[in-house]
Order: structure tokens, then C-alpha cells, then sequence
């Protein structure tokens, strides 16, 4: 049985909402804030023209407030906000993306949750003076785009099922389903070797699940078996570490009031 079963009509009905509601508008744009290392952004600023593939679901919104909050709010030393401009046009095949604000724990956010396996072209990179962030223009990728094609045939038969259970559970986790996003993340962490570096995102994932329940001592437990995993495995500077520490202090602060 598909594992999505209980929520896929509902999240089609979203999908097709947000084209009917943009049906006028050939041409969207969404916003994804983030925080990168200096290092990455070196790589990314290398690879302008380039393509990006993203082997899970990716979360942006559609709100450009919104976007800039998340990174702002992640932002630590040595490291770089970054806000992506998704430009997705309607006309082409590409992966499906969909409008789950209505289905979200968090509606407010505006989000737009676009299909793991997309493709994107790396058009520009620039340091916007005005706003003091660095700006990263993306196009969704055609899957029809001869140059691709063989990239996307690939994907689909290559995507990892582990990629894919924490995905799945990212996005229950998100629409408040915390049982069920838990499940996800226990049964991957079952299946994989001591040493795979995706523990640590089971991890991570299980300490939202508890915080979002307000067991913020559980949460901490599992932000702490994340952060040990990710000290050996990543520079200190490294995004994830950042993410994991401002989890913890958030848990930290919860547990005060």
C-alpha cells in the first residue's frame, strides 16, 4: 500500500487549487531562505548555469517575508543567508509542486512543497547591498529538455528509499501527523547501518516530532545523538551543525516556560 494513501487526495486537491487559483499567471515565483556555509556558497556561486537536483521534497514559500525570517532567524557566525528564487513556468512538464499551507502544522508560512526528484538550472548568484543577503535565482527544469532527459530517467529509477522515508517524514511532520512522521523515522533508523550518515536526520527529525508533542527532554536526547554524529562527520562550520545547535536551544528555552 502506498504509504502517503490516507493524505495524497487531499494534497492533489491543494495541488490543483494552487493551478486554478495561478491558472491566468504562466509564471510563478517562490522563496526558499536558507543558511549555507561560506564554502558552499563558493560552489554555488562556481556552478552559476548549471543544474541542481534535489533528491527529497523542497520546501519554499510564497511569501518572500516568510523566506527571509527562517534564514535570518538560523543565521550564526561563518555562515551565509542565502534566499533562493524558485521561478517555476507552468507550461512545461516538471515535477508537481503543491500549495499544503492548508494542511500544514504551520499555515501561516505560506508553504509550497515542491516534488523531491525536481531539477533546477542555476541561472544567477548575486549579493543584494539593499537587503544584506545573498540572492540565488532558480528555473524549474523542463523533464522534456533533451539535455535532461537521460538525468531524469536516472532519478527515478536511482532515488534512495532511505532519501525517501525521511522526505516522507519531513512532510507529516509538517502537516502535524506526528505519529505517523515518528513511524518513519523509527523504521528507517532500524534499517540503517551504525554508520550511515542519515541517523543523524532520523535524529533530527525525531526531536521536532517531540518538540512539536512538547516533550522537549525527549527532543533534546535526539538533537544531542544528532550532534555528536554531525561533529564527526561535518566541519564545525557546517550548516547542519548550526541547525542542530539552534534546535537544541530552542528545546533548551521551551523547557523554562
Amino acid at each position: 500500500m502506498d504509504p502517503t494513501n490516507n493524505y495524497s487526495t487531499r494534497e492533489n486537491t491543494e495541488q490543483s487549487a494552487l493551478s486554478s487559483e495561478h491558472r491566468h499567471r504562466l509564471k510563478l515565483t517562490f522563496d526558499r531562505g536558507q543558511v549555507i556555509s561560506k564554502d558552499e556558497l563558493d560552489r554555488i556561486r562556481l556552478n552559476t548555469g548549471e543544474f541542481i537536483s534535489i533528491n527529497s521534497f523542497l520546501s519554499s514559500t510564497r511569501s518572500q517575508r516568510k523566506a527571509l525570517e527562517f534564514a535570518e532567524s538560523a543565521l550564526c557566525q561563518d555562515l551565509e543567508c542565502v534566499l533562493f528564487k524558485i521561478k517555476v513556468d507552468s507550461r512545461i512538464k516538471a515535477k508537481p509542486f503543491a500549495d499544503i499551507s492548508r494542511l500544514s502544522y504551520f499555515p501561516d508560512e505560506e508553504e509550497i512543497l515542491l516534488m523531491l526528484g525536481s531539477i533546477f538550472r542555476l541561472e544567477s548568484v548575486h549579493y543584494d547591498k539593499e537587503q544584506q543577503i545573498w540572492m540565488a535565482d532558480l528555473d524549474l527544469c523542463n523533464e522534456d529538455d533533451h539535455e535532461l532527459k537521460q538525468v531524469f530517467d536516472h532519478m527515478k529509477k536511482e532515488m534512495a528509499s532511505k532519501t525517501t522515508f525521511i522526505s516522507l517524514g519531513n512532510l507529516l511532520s509538517k502537516m502535524g501527523r506526528l505519529d505517523k512522521a515518528e513511524k518513519y523515522y523509527k523504521r528507517l533508523l532500524n534499517e540503517l547501518a551504525v554508520s550511515d550518515p542519515y541517523i543523524a536526520d532520523c535524529y533530527i527529525g525525531l526531536g521536532i516530532v517531540a518538540g512539536q508533542k512538547g516533550e522537549y527532554d525527549l527532543a533534546l536526547m535526539n538533537y544531542e545523538k544528532a550532534l555528536k554524529i554531525r561533529v564527526k562527520a561535518l566541519p564545525l562550520d557546517h550548516p547542519h551543525i548550526a541547525f542542530t545547535h539552534r534546535n537544541m536551544g530552542l528545546a533548551h528555552d521551551a523547557t523554562r516556560t
